[in-house]
């Protein structure tokens, strides 16, 4: 069914999927990226498109980060892990203070699904970091991890499988 839905959608269609996915938490642009090489999208319309929307909800984010961390102070549930954060982050101020927005271009730039830019920007809100650079930092880490997961999924991914293929089917590919 699913299979029938995307091949129906066209071009656009299928990039406006793969733009929805990326706007996720978890899945952002590396679940997208690989989602738009299912679909087969080239890989430089899957990797703009999904960078994109990864990146969009981020000014959102970092704007609404003081509200969430008022509310998770207040709420009986996160107050006492808010507590243990703050105590980490006071001890670590003056590391995050000078590396800041280091530690948000790696921490965003991995590629491994899940830790990305809501994880980014999260770890900015609690750590109280300074939202021009935060934004620069995450952006910088939503291009890289993007061109791993696109060189990852466009590039060995479908060399591994042609070799593969050529190895066990002569002649096919």
């Amino acid at each position: 069914m699913v299979e029938s839905l995307v091949s129906g959608l066209g071009t656009l269609g299928r990039n406006l999927f793969v733009f929805l996915v990326s706007l996720t938490p978890f899945c952002e642009n590396k679940g997208s990226i690989m989602l738009g090489a299912t679909m087969n999208l080239k890989w430089y319309l899957s990797f703009f498109t999904s960078s994109a929307g990864a990146i969009l909800p981020v000014p959102f984010l970092l704007g609404s980060g003081e509200k969430i961390r008022v509310w998770a102070h207040n709420s009986r549930f996160f107050s006492g892990p808010m507590r243990k954060i703050d105590q980490f982050l006071d001890s670590h101020q003056q590391f995050f203070a000078k590396h800041g927005w280091l530690a948000l271009l790696l921490i965003t730039s991995l590629p491994f699904t899940g830790i990305g830019i809501w994880a980014g920007c999260l770890i900015a809100n609690l750590a109280g970091l300074d939202r021009r650079q935060s934004l620069w930092a995450l952006f910088g880490g939503v291009i890289l991890s993007g061109l791993f997961t696109t060189l990852g999924t466009y590039g060995l991914l479908v060399h591994i499988a042609n070799f593969f293929g050529k190895l066990f089917h002569p002649g096919v590919l």
